[in-house]
């Protein structure tokens, strides 16, 4: 009786297979009774501890369609990141809610073309559309930086793991069942064969349109935009590393052009990239050893925003910051070390924090008039933000760029945000002085003056401190009123 096999790993993406008996192997076609667990989690078909019949399927199964769209979709999983129109969900099972969310403010021809992007976008993310003719719960695996994002509505939320150990357990899935193939004379397990043999040239082919989410037309007008001589290769000018390294680092240029693609025109995108450009790397002892720490300290299990306030309280109190003092992230910065410059570009973008092998650590600000960056109280905030993101995100959840008001992931915004809220403005300090004060707006005035923060920063705390329970509807109304 044949034995069920483990691929991939137990504490990443598992699968087990049941292989069918000799007069059904020989037809070729890698047909078995399969699961498929992350982390131990069933996804498709039984529990891990009930190994002994591996079944997401009633029947045996060809599996060479598996291998056929694995290899397919490979150079998609191992190189692209973010979501191919204008939206940022906290996982795919949410992406069509905000899809149409944003539709109905668009033309039915824009709205109809997009839709067309994401049919096509879940066809490269879901897994369980590599079966032909069998129906499984969905399984998305999308990278985001150095880690990937697997979401099952088999699963209570989504699942991380580092990108390179969930790419390493498909490829142990996919070597394998290449091998139960290598004798089969069947056209469709040779085509399959073929295709798989052939996943990493393909990575080098399309490696640098899937990173970007740009075409070859789109990246050689935005790198000799305002520069009609410019001959310089692609590769070259977004500085792409060679070898096997760039798949898992594409480098600064290639992630910010990326991330503001959706914000910025190929004009002012030039311009966005030559500043990044211009940054030199540079040395940030300080700022590397508390990342270190902060990435120890964060429970990524728990919300966005609760990492986002611990880590900001964490902070305040590693440099001394009292709960009741103002903090300046621009001082702050500059005595870590970092390289900070401006921008004055017309683009739905308020900054670029930017690190990497070339360049930074570094915060770009767009000064526009249009940038949330370009007020006092704007740029104090916006830097805050880049604070969050340069402790919590280089390790994991961000690539060596993050644009603010550019394509990113939701939830390391949420938490950025809820850190900068937290930084500027402790809760503590707002339910001190709230329940210290008889009039509502006249607290609110003071925490604005005192911790120079925005109307609309100090009303978010103030909604989010516990003390804000026992106000009333009347002066709910007075503080919007106020904050707008």
């Amino acid at each position: 009786m044949a034995q069920a096999i483990q691929l991939g790993s137990d504490t990443g993406i598992e699968m087990w297979i049941l292989p069918a008996d000799d007069a059904k192997a020989a037809r070729g076609l890698a047909e078995a009774q399969f699961s498929l667990a992350v982390a131990g989690l069933p996804v498709w078909g039984p529990a891990a501890s009930d190994r002994a019949t591996p079944l997401a399927a009633s029947q045996p199964w060809p599996l060479v369609d598996f291998l056929h769209g694995l290899a397919r979709i490979w150079p998609w999983l191992m190189l692209e990141q973010g979501y191919p129109i204008d939206i940022a969900p906290l996982h795919p099972g949410t992406m069509m809610q905000e899809a149409d969310a944003r539709w109905r403010d668009l033309a039915i021809g824009q709205a109809e073309a997009e839709e067309d992007q994401l049919f096509d976008f879940r066809q490269r993310h879901d897994l369980s559309l590599l079966f032909r003719g069998l129906t499984l719960r969905p399984l998305w695996l999308l990278r985001e930086g150095r880690d990937a994002q697997l979401w099952s509505p088999a699963l209570e939320r989504p699942h991380y793991l580092p990108h390179t150990q969930a790419m390493t357990d498909l490829a142990a899935i996919g070597r394998h069942l290449d091998r139960l193939l290598a004798t089969s004379t069947e056209p469709r397990a040779r085509y399959a064969r073929q295709c798989w043999s052939e996943r990493e040239q393909r990575i080098a082919e399309h490696f640098l349109p899937i990173t970007t989410g740009l075409d070859i037309g789109e990246l050689r007008r935005l790198a000799r935009a305002s520069d009609a001589a410019n001959d310089q290769p692609l590769d070259d000018w977004f500085e792409v590393q060679p070898g096997a390294q760039a798949h898992e680092h594409p480098g600064e240029l290639l992630m910010a052009a990326r991330m503001a693609g959706a914000s910025v025109g190929a004009e002012q995108q030039h311009c966005l990239l030559q500043a990044i450009r211009a940054i030199p790397c540079m040395a940030t002892p300080n700022l590397d050893d508390l990342a270190k720490q902060a990435t120890q300290l964060v429970q990524r299990q728990a919300p966005a925003y609760e990492q986002g306030y611990q880590l900001a309280q964490w902070l305040r109190q590693r440099l001394g910051i009292a709960s009741d003092q103002p903090a300046f992230p621009d001082q702050i910065l500059r005595q870590w070390g970092l390289h900070l410059s401006e921008i004055d570009i017309t683009a739905g973008i308020d900054a670029v924090a930017v690190w990497g092998d070339r360049h930074g650590p570094a915060v770009l600000l767009n000064t526009n008039h249009r940038s949330r960056a370009s007020t006092a109280n704007g740029r104090r905030s916006t830097l805050a933000h880049e604070i969050g993101h340069l402790l919590a995100d280089r390790a994991h959840a961000l690539p060596v760029a993050e644009v603010l008001g550019g394509q990113v992931p939701r939830w390391p915004e949420q938490r950025a945000n809820a850190f900068a809220a937290e930084f500027l403005l402790p809760r503590e300090q707002v339910e001190r002085v709230c329940r210290a004060q008889s009039e509502v707006l006249l607290a609110a005035a003071y925490l604005e003056e005192r911790f120079q923060v925005s109307r609309t920063l100090t009303l978010h705390q103030i909604n989010n401190a516990e003390w804000s329970s026992v106000l009333s509807a009347a002066e709910r109304k007075r503080l919007d009123r106020w904050a707008l």
